[in-house]
């Protein structure tokens, strides 16, 4: 048994012959409440077989220094421990003796208090980097929710917690009364992990798996350190071990909007973004032309919006495929053809307008459920297009993607011809002279989903091929660099340069636990994405339940959304029939937008995120599908740096007025125009606005 003791008062006990960390103390309080294998292995045959080796299946070996040896029947490990400062450096290297491809390595792992803060003898909360960014702190809520802990396997599901997919970032944190553990992987070439957390027998395990990118019988290697640190704060601490790795190791291409000369010019300008279907009114509707077709109907309703909200518009169009709604990858020509859709577009221009289009990502579309006539059977047979589809290890091809919409598989976008097949339709859209398009909805975050085929000429095992392939297959679109590309969910990390204008998905993290700015505080400068169309939104219909979303995505420092439909009313989320009030709905978009146009212009699209000082205020309630009630507090907040100043945004998303306290007077502007302000630590905020105080 090896002790590590740190200035901090943390205490840690690790079992070298069992290689388990076997007790976690902070000021004496024990942490660890089972013992689990430090290190797990995942080992897959060519038939799909598969079975996991745990460290306590190995024999201890030897140790020399901070390098442990351990060796089993099929694979010999090599664990680099090294204590740091505040905590450990750790990696691998695996010998594989077998046939068997190393599909995952597993590493950092131990039991935690099974219950969070919010269960009754629970502790601590998660940090979760989860669809822009999750704190959970009701452990049995998560696991009866639609996103709970689930093994990733062929065929992908989009929930899946994946990076780089819905995980935007490389490391994860348990959070506990003042103090905090962080679990990092800090991989310059950020490839696939699995990042998550899940219920053990007797506690929670943080999960953090390096998928290989191996072949039958390679032995691996890290190439990048896994960090596991102990901290005393708070999230925004543990936010900072990442943020300061992230900078100093930047994606290539990445450059801060404020010195973007790639980006158009209508990105600083923070249009509204109102997205709407042309037929039909739901997902899985009856496809027929509702009132906005021909696209030119929808334009009296745009106009009019603009003119409310003294914004400029995006009209972000669903349903206008040819083929039929959601059937990748063909779209071409328009639904109504070419000659509308450019008319369209060019009316759109001349009132000052933008136009979007949403996509389908890396699919394939053997029959659509929406329009019955659509199928591609004969295609699909004549040139063989099941070489191009993501497989298991024997070769089957299965597809879990948008099932109510289509039958189909998911595309490999390691073969240039599935490239190609992707890239060309798409890029027909771009002669339209479209501003944006969301190449990637389905295909969160940017990334392909998992192939194991042997025959694609790459690794058998997911791993950094699938974002480098990924990568290239975007670089195919023929596009101007003026107009911008999107996925689903906020592009993840290594997919920020080039897909710069996503439709958030942070009103899913409503079933597990509540939205965190993770992504805002760590990429705000390089990325502003847009409040995205909601869908599956959980919480009550309460008065404010709209504006409460748009104030999050306010001080977030990203565009706002509405779904609007074809009378001009504003939906509460895609797919819902309950319409908001629109007076109150256009109320809170165009209070907030004028300070993203206004004074706050340089924080909320430029600035970077820092923590936030305390703000005091009533609390309001919601409840979720689930029956979980949320007392939550009547206004959200946040705090931007620009060069040498730095600013505080209070967004009141309530209908009646909200009073705010500061623990010392601020300087507080209440108007987004004028340089007026007060100086107070009281201040009434008016219903579905934002004041700016400086720090």
């Amino acid at each position: 048994m090896i002790k590590y003791k740190f200035k901090n008062d943390f205490e840690i006990f690790f079992n070298e012959k069992k290689c388990s960390i076997t007790s976690i103390k902070k000021n004496g309080k024990e942490l660890i409440f089972e013992s689990l294998p430090f290190f797990s292995i995942k080992l897959r045959d060519k038939d799909n077989s598969s079975f996991i080796i745990s460290s306590f299946d190995f024999s201890f070996v030897s140790r020399k220094e901070d390098l442990f040896n351990y060796k089993n029947k099929f694979i010999d490990v090599y664990l680099l421990f090294k204590k740091i400062k505040k905590g450990f450096r750790v990696r691998v290297k695996v010998k594989n003796k077998s046939k068997y491809v190393i599909e995952w390595i597993e590493l950092n792992s131990f039991g935690l208090n099974p219950k969070l803060k919010d269960e009754e003898n629970g502790n601590g909360e998660i940090l979760y980097p989860y669809n822009e960014g999750c704190l959970v702190s009701n452990m049995a809520r998560r696991n009866a929710s639609p996103f709970p802990f689930i093994e990733p396997t062929y065929p992908s599901l989009g929930k899946y917690s994946i990076f780089p997919n819905m995980i935007c970032s490389q490391f994860i944190c348990y959070i506990g009364d003042g103090y905090g553990i962080y679990f990092g992987l800090h991989d310059k070439n950020r490839g696939t992990k699995h990042i998550d957390f899940k219920s053990c027998p007797n506690s929670i395990k943080i999960v953090n798996r390096i998928y290989s990118n191996c072949n039958y019988g390679q032995d691996y290697k890290m190439d990048f350190y896994a960090y596991l640190l102990f901290f005393d704060g708070d999230c925004y601490d543990g936010m900072d071990f990442y943020k300061k790795w992230f900078l100093r190791n930047k994606i290539d291409n990445l450059v801060k909007i404020e010195k973007n000369k790639d980006l158009p010019s209508w990105y600083k300008n923070s249009p509204i973004v109102l997205t709407f279907p042309v037929r039909g009114h739901f997902d899985t509707d009856k496809m027929e032309p509702n009132k906005f077709f021909p696209y030119k109907n929808s334009l009296p309703y745009i106009d009019d919006f603009a003119s409310s909200l003294d914004s400029q518009v995006m009209a972000l169009l669903m349903h206008y495929e040819g083929s039929a709604p959601w059937a990748p990858p063909y779209i071409f020509p328009p639904y109504g053809g070419k000659e509308m859709l450019d008319e369209y577009v060019g009316l759109m221009h001349e009132h000052n307008h933008l136009v979007g289009l949403y996509c389908s990502g890396f699919g394939y579309t053997i029959q659509s459920n929406l329009i019955k006539s659509y199928n591609k059977e004969d295609e699909f047979k004549e040139k063989g297009y099941s070489r191009l589809m993501c497989s298991n290890s024997n070769g089957e091809i299965k597809s879990l993607i948008c099932l109510d919409q289509r039958k189909g598989f998911d595309l490999c976008p390691c073969l240039d011809e599935s490239k190609k097949l992707w890239a060309n339709e798409i890029s027909k859209l771009v002669k339209s002279n479209i501003d944006y398009i969301q190449a990637l909805d389905q295909n969160h975050g940017g990334n392909s989903y998992f192939c194991y085929s042997s025959n694609h000429g790459h690794p058998p095992v997911p791993g950094k091929w699938q974002q480098e392939e990924s990568k290239k297959a975007i670089s195919l679109i023929n596009r101007p660099a003026s107009l911008l590309l999107g996925c689903e969910t906020a592009a993840a990390e290594p997919f920020i340069s080039k897909l710069q204008f996503s439709d958030n998905r942070f009103n899913l993290n409503y079933y597990i636990g509540m939205p965190f700015p993770i992504y805002s505080y760590l990429y705000h400068p390089y990325v502003n994405n847009f409040m995205g169309n909601q869908i599956c939104m959980t919480l009550s219909n309460e008065p404010y339940n709209y504006s409460y979303r748009v104030a999050y995505s306010f001080i977030c420092g990203d565009m706002l959304t509405s779904v609007i439909d074809d009378e001009g009313e504003i939906r509460l989320s895609w797919c819902n029939e309950l319409k908001v009030n629109k007076k109150v709905a256009v109320a809170i978009l165009k209070n907030l937008n004028a300070w993203r146009k206004g004074k706050g212009k340089n924080y909320l699209s430029f600035g970077t995120m820092i923590r936030p000082i305390e703000v005091q205020t009533n609390n309001v309630s919601f409840k979720t599908e689930d029956g979980t009630s949320l007392s939550i507090k009547g206004i959200h907040t946040s705090a931007f740096k620009y060069k040498n100043k730095k600013v505080q945004f209070v967004a009141n998303f309530q209908l009646n007025e909200a009073v705010v306290l500061f623990n010392e007077p601020h300087k507080a502007y209440l108007s987004y125009s004028s340089d007026d302000f007060m100086l107070s630590s009281k201040i009434s905020i008016p219903p579905l606005s934002a004041i700016m105080i400086e720090l």
